[in-house]
């Protein structure tokens, strides 16, 4: 019974890393990205019920975040950035501007 309960205890906290090491490289791309872009991450939110402009273009595994970037002339933008993230670290980011 208690082996039960350390495998079932190991697979949960097996997914939770997984899922936060996950989101700590979506989060180191998306801020290379700006870097190379040229932009400084003002404010960034992840809507939950909108996608966007990318509403008929979303697959299961993109997220959707609404951003406020400056550029280097000093001018704020805002818009939507789609994150795509493909096996072995590769990634797409898609923006549109509002």
């Amino acid at each position: 019974m208690i082996g039960y309960v350390l495998v079932t205890l190991a697979v949960v906290s097996g997914a939770f890393l997984l899922g936060r090491y996950q989101i700590l490289k979506r989060n180191e791309h998306i801020e290379a990205w700006a870097l190379q872009q040229r932009y400084n991450i003002l404010e960034i939110k992840r809507p939950w019920l909108s996608l966007g402009p990318f509403l008929w273009r979303t697959a299961e595994n993109d997220q959707v975040y609404k951003v406020e970037l400056r550029d280097q002339a000093g001018e704020n933008i805002s818009g939507w950035l789609r994150y795509r993230g493909f096996l072995f670290g590769n990634y797409e980011i898609d923006l549109e501007f509002e």
